[in-house]
């Protein structure tokens, strides 16, 4: 049975439904409808899976917390649109490209490092941490698609480990509760 519930989302262990109720009474008024689900549960499952059930809790950035000017950054949110970050890659350098979108307009503006550092440049590199996503993600008060961030978690293990594969250690990952916040 356990290897049926390990292959399988639709069974759960009872740790994994106690996390589960633990994080929707927890945060049940931050998260919408959106957010909850059957995509998004099986990913906190996942997610707590890949991480040996261990429930990473960041100190930085706890749910509804960031208020104030980055938020305000983004200037094709119009009330209370949601915006999406997504990303590209420049064919000239395959540096990564960020920009933020309204779901509903479709408008785009272009994420940079100087927005979040005046002494920082226009230009992210080669990858971006999942972490850093996640965290620029909550001051912008953005979300992100499942799809974005498995690509970019792909990428960041191919220019830093060598290997798109490669499973990430759990220092650059955003906490998975927080994160599952964040995924549209």
């Amino acid at each position: 049975m356990a290897n049926v519930q390990n292959q399988d989302f639709s069974l759960l262990s009872q740790k994994e439904i106690d996390t589960l109720i633990d994080f929707i009474n927890e945060k049940r008024e931050g998260v919408d409808s959106s957010v909850l689900n059957q995509e998004s549960i099986d990913k906190l499952l996942e997610m707590l899976r890949f991480n040996n059930g261990r429930a990473k809790k960041e100190e930085i950035l706890h749910m509804g917390e960031v208020e104030g000017t980055l938020a305000d950054l983004i200037t094709v949110r119009h009330g209370d649109d949601v915006c999406a970050l997504e990303y590209s890659v420049d064919e000239a350098n395959d540096f990564v490209r960020l920009e933020a979108v309204n779901t509903v307009t479709k408008e785009r503006m272009e994420i940079t490092p100087k927005m979040f550092n005046e002494g920082d440049g226009e230009l992210w590199g080669h990858c971006i941490a999942p972490l850093v996503l996640h965290r620029m993600a909550r001051a912008l008060k953005v979300k992100y698609t499942a799809e974005t961030y498995e690509n970019l978690c792909k990428r960041y293990a191919k220019y830093i480990y060598g290997d798109a594969s490669r499973k990430l250690p759990f220092l650059f990952m955003p906490g998975n509760r927080e994160n599952i916040g964040n995924i549209l």
